[in-house]
């Protein structure tokens, strides 16, 4: 059974519980919209994406992995910043001016999968915590959906 809590705010944390924290970029690529993100999405069949797979670790310890899917026309060049050393929400507001106003977010606890199980030391048989939604920028604009696959207890969730 999947436990489901849906948090609509933009001011929502999320607070570590642990100090030291990396980001490695697994993969970052452009490519064209597909059903799945479509229909996440809403935007038309062919818009062109970046995705970006991050693996966060914590204390030296891999805590999560972040997929986010971010329309090239409103970043256009992204992939020329350096996403291990700075904030992806920084940049969004540092280099193009997009302030970010309100995510709606999806928080379920589900069965590990294959494709970054050995990245986070986990099983199929493990569970982890996904968080998926989209962000919106100050026009109501799209700016990413995202689906971050966390281990059970790396993160406290708090609202706010």
């Amino acid at each position: 059974m999947d436990i489901m809590l849906r948090i609509i705010e933009f001011k929502n944390r999320l607070i570590t519980l642990f100090l030291q924290q990396v980001r490695f970029i697994i993969k970052f690529v452009e490519r064209e919209i597909d059903k799945y993100l479509y229909s996440e999405m809403k935007l038309p069949l062919g818009t062109r994406l970046y995705e970006i797979k991050r693996l966060r670790i914590i204390d030296d310890k891999p805590v999560s992995m972040d997929y986010s899917f971010i329309p090239k026309y409103t970043t256009p060049n992204l992939d020329k910043f350096n996403l291990e050393n700075r904030s992806l929400y920084e940049i969004l507001e540092s280099e193009y001016g997009i302030i970010l106003k309100k995510s709606i977010q999806n928080i379920i606890v589900v069965r590990a999968e294959e494709n970054y199980c050995t990245d986070l030391g986990l099983t199929t048989e493990d569970h982890v915590v996904l968080q998926s939604g989209i962000v919106y920028d100050q026009n109501g604009e799209l700016v990413e959906f995202s689906e971050t696959y966390s281990r059970i207890g790396a993160f406290e969730y708090v609202t706010c």
